[in-house]
C-alpha cells in the first residue's frame, strides 16, 4: 500500500513539475551586456503553450517552447525585459541591462585636447632591446605631436593617422620606438605633446607604467595554477583567443618581456609564447634560467658487429619534478641501433640534475 502511494505521489508531482512555467535565457549570457551594436539577438525558451513578449513585443512560441528576437538598443543604458505567461494566468520576468556608449567623435580642431579615449600603452609594458614600443592617443586633428620616454628619449615624432571612410575619424595619432641597448626605465609613463604653437600645447600621459630592464631581463618563473596554458599571441576573442598549449604546474619558463597582463616566455631562438600572469610566479633576478643541455652522441659497434651501442650525455633543469636520492649527478642514456638506421632500443635511461632554483 505505500509502494502504491509513493509511487501515485512521484507521478502527481511530475504531472505538476512538467506543467510548471519556466523561463530559460541563452542569449544574452549575462544581465549585464556592454556592447555597440543598435540590435541584440534574444533566445531563450519557456513552457510550451506559453505566451513571450520580447521589451513588450509579442514573440512567436514554438511547439517546443522556444522564441527569439532582438532588443532595440538606444545609447548610452537601457534596461529591456523578458515576459512570459503560463497557460493558467501565471508569469516569469528577467531584466537585462545594456551598456551601448555614444560613438565616438572627432576631437574639435580649434580647441586643443587630448583625449584618455584610444591612449596607448593602456596598460603596464617589460621591454628588452629591440623591442617595438607602439603609442597612440586621440586629439585635436592637424597639429603637431611628439612623445616622451622619461630617461630614455625625448621628442619622438607622431604622425596622425587619414580617417577612415566617411565620418572617419580625425586626430588619431601613432607613434614607435624601438628600444635599444642600455635604455633602462623603471616604471616611467609615456609623454605625450600636442603642438599647435609656441604658446599653444597641450600635454597628457599614460596611466600605465613602462619597464626597461637589461638587468633584470630574461628571468625565470615557475608555471603555478590550475591547468595552465600558453597563448599564441595577446589577441583575443570571445573563447579567450587561440591557445598554443596547456603547461605542468612547477614547470620553469624563461620571461622576456610583459604586455596587457601577460609574460612573453621565449621556447626557443624562434619562437615565443604568452602566459597569462595570474599563472606564473616570478623567481629572483639572480635565479638561474631554466636550461637544456644535449651532449654529442657516440656511437659504437659491438663485438658481434650487428648492433650499433648509442651514448649520449643529456643535462635538464627538472628540480623537484624527479624524485632522485642525489641533487646533482650525471647520467647518460644508451640504446641499440639496428645497422643501416633502423629501430633504436633503449637499454639505460639516467639524467643529470641540478639544483632546484625555488628560493
Amino acid at each position: 500500500m505505500k509502494r502504491l502511494l509513493v509511487f501515485s505521489f512521484l507521478i502527481l508531482h511530475s504531472g505538476f513539475a512538467q506543467d510548471s512555467l519556466f523561463l530559460r535565457v541563452i542569449v544574452p549570457g549575462r544581465d549585464t551586456i556592454r556592447t555597440s551594436v543598435p540590435r541584440y539577438r534574444v533566445s531563450a525558451s519557456t513552457l510550451p503553450g506559453s505566451r513571450a513578449f520580447i521589451a513588450d513585443s509579442e514573440a512567436m512560441v514554438y511547439p517546443t517552447g522556444a522564441f527569439a528576437g532582438t532588443f532595440s538598443l538606444r545609447s548610452d543604458t537601457s534596461i529591456h525585459r523578458l515576459l512570459v505567461i503560463g497557460p493558467s494566468g501565471d508569469s516569469l520576468t528577467r531584466d537585462f541591462v545594456f551598456v551601448r556608449p555614444e560613438r565616438m567623435r572627432t576631437s574639435p580642431r580649434d580647441t586643443l585636447m587630448i583625449e584618455n579615449a584610444m591612449m596607448r600603452p593602456n596598460e603596464d609594458l617589460w621591454l628588452t632591446a629591440g623591442d617595438v614600443l607602439e603609442v597612440r592617443f586621440k586629439g585635436s586633428p592637424g597639429w603637431e605631436a611628439t612623445f616622451n620616454l622619461p630617461d630614455v628619449a625625448s621628442g619622438i615624432a607622431m604622425r596622425e593617422l587619414p580617417p577612415q571612410g566617411p565620418g572617419g575619424l580625425a586626430g588619431i595619432y601613432v607613434g614607435r620606438y624601438v628600444v635599444k641597448p642600455g635604455d633602462a626605465a623603471n616604471g616611467v609613463p609615456v609623454e605625450f605633446r600636442l603642438k599647435r604653437s609656441f604658446f599653444s600645447r597641450e600635454y597628457a600621459e599614460t596611466k600605465a607604467k613602462l619597464w626597461i630592464m637589461p638587468d633584470s631581463l630574461p628571468r625565470t618563473a615557475e608555471v603555478v595554477g590550475r591547468r595552465p596554458f600558453l597563448n599564441v599571441g595577446l589577441g583575443s576573442d570571445r573563447l579567450g583567443g587561440a591557445k598554443l598549449g596547456y603547461l605542468q604546474p612547477g614547470v620553469f619558463v624563461c620571461v622576456t618581456g610583459k604586455e596587457s597582463g601577460q609574460y612573453r616566455i621565449r621556447l626557443s631562438e624562434q619562437m615565443e609564447a604568452w602566459l597569462p600572469e595570474d599563472f606564473a610566479r616570478l623567481l629572483p633576478v639572480d635565479a638561474p634560467l631554466p636550461t637544456s643541455l644535449t651532449g654529442s652522441p657516440v656511437c659504437r659497434r659491438s663485438a658481434h658487429k650487428s648492433k650499433c651501442h648509442y651514448r649520449g650525455r643529456v643535462r635538464r633543469h627538472l628540480q623537484h619534478k624527479l624524485d632522485h636520492p642525489s641533487a646533482d649527478r650525471q647520467g647518460y642514456h644508451q640504446c641499440q641501433m639496428e645497422p643501416g638506421g633502423g629501430r633504436s632500443v633503449p637499454t639505460d635511461h639516467r639524467t643529470e640534475t641540478s639544483p632546484a632554483l625555488g628560493p
